[in-house]
């Protein structure tokens, strides 16, 4: 009798996440990062620096950034856990969409991006392309590639897969600040760089209003990572402009 009290009490019960869930998570996943992000931007603002091009995609930051990534997703799930959070309402299913489905995710912000970016150096040159494009310029290594895979993993887990674990009245609300938080941690590579990163929120929360599963997101999220967010599009369009 004691076992069996003690292993319902421990069932999973919670349907939704509170604001004091939001924001704890919020700290767990990008606290650190929304303050070094705010801290190098405001650093190179008064400096009156240009942002850095070289981001320091570099192999021991990717382990670094591997391990703060499994540490904070082992927290994160630990204080779900005590809250007793029911995880099978995060969509992981893979079928034979998943990969079609991150090809349109992909595409779609990525010519979003891409043509932000090329309108935008048509009426003046911008001096933080090479910013979105960064991780184009990069050797391709397995490090890399396990860290951007884990980093669409941890990014999406949170803005399209816990943010939308709220009732339905506050999605308004919470679409929001996720924008805002995705934001506030890319603020490092410049203010119109964050823009658009942002703007692969905007992409992706249109598409995830019909589309529940959550892999084809991470893996598109991935794609960008390694390849550099609007580069494939942008060159396209240079080609096609005949630059």
């Amino acid at each position: 009798m004691i076992r069996t009290k003690i292993f319902s009490a421990a069932e999973p019960t919670r349907q939704f996440l509170g604001l004091i869930d939001i924001i704890v998570l919020t700290t767990i996943f990008f606290g650190l990062a929304i303050y070094q992000s705010t801290q190098s931007f405001l650093e190179l603002h008064q400096a009156g620096q240009a942002i850095a091009t070289d981001l320091g995609f570099s192999a021991n930051n990717n382990y670094w950034d591997i391990g703060f990534e499994v540490v904070s997703l082992a927290v994160a799930g630990g204080y779900l856990l005590w809250r007793q959070f029911d995880f099978s309402q995060l969509d992981f299913r893979i079928n034979r969409y998943t990969l079609p489905l991150a090809v349109l995710f992909g595409v779609s912000a990525d010519m979003v991006a891409g043509s932000y970016d090329f309108i935008h150096n048509l009426i003046r040159p911008i001096t933080e392309q090479e910013v979105t494009e960064s991780a184009s310029g990069q050797g391709i290594t397995p490090t890399w590639i396990a860290y951007a895979l884990l980093n669409g993993f941890y990014e999406e887990l949170f803005f399209l897969g816990l943010m939308f674990c709220v009732p339905k009245r506050y999605y308004s609300w919470i679409i929001a600040y996720s924008l805002l938080v995705r934001f506030s941690f890319h603020t490092y590579q410049g203010l119109e760089s964050a823009i658009v990163i942002t703007g692969l929120g905007v992409v992706f929360l249109i598409y995830r209003w019909r589309v529940s599963a959550l892999l084809p997101f991470m893996l598109a999220h991935a794609f960008f990572d390694i390849t550099g967010y609007g580069a494939t599009s942008y060159r396209i369009l240079q080609y096609l402009w005949g630059e």
